[in-house]
């Protein structure tokens, strides 16, 4: 702050006399110190602005990688679910054939009761 105030002590100097009198002292401080508010204020406000610019970016930068990561996960449990119904759907298809080949067996003569029992067998 102390190179804004030189700058703005030199700059009202031009403007306002360089006088050693007590009233000319005094509004040369005056306007110095109103100057460095003006230029404070403007200076926060700019950097406030930036920060606040610099946040809403990291804030959609953050929901985009959520988003991002949560699409991954779906497609992900969407494959498991895929190849579990997938290979539920053999087992169960595999064991309704064989439910079905023992009871064409026992609708026809029977032959061989270690057929009966290979069958139940591969059931289990």
């Amino acid at each position: 702050m102390s190179k804004l105030h030189g700058v703005l002590e030199t700059y009202v100097k031009y403007v306002i006399h360089d006088d050693k009198t007590d009233e000319a002292v005094k509004l040369r401080n005056l306007a110095i110190a109103q100057l460095e508010q003006i230029i404070t204020d403007e200076i926060v406000r700019n950097e406030a602005s930036r920060i606040e610019e610099l946040q809403r970016k990291e804030h959609e930068e953050y929901l985009q990688k959520e988003r991002q990561a949560n699409l991954a996960k779906r497609i992900k449990d969407a494959r498991n679910a895929f190849w579990t119904v997938m290979v539920l759907g053999l087992i169960i298809g595999l064991i309704g054939n064989q439910f079905t080949d023992i009871i064409s067996f026992c609708k026809g003569e029977p032959h061989s009761v270690g057929f009966i029992l290979w069958t139940i067998l591969v059931i289990i």
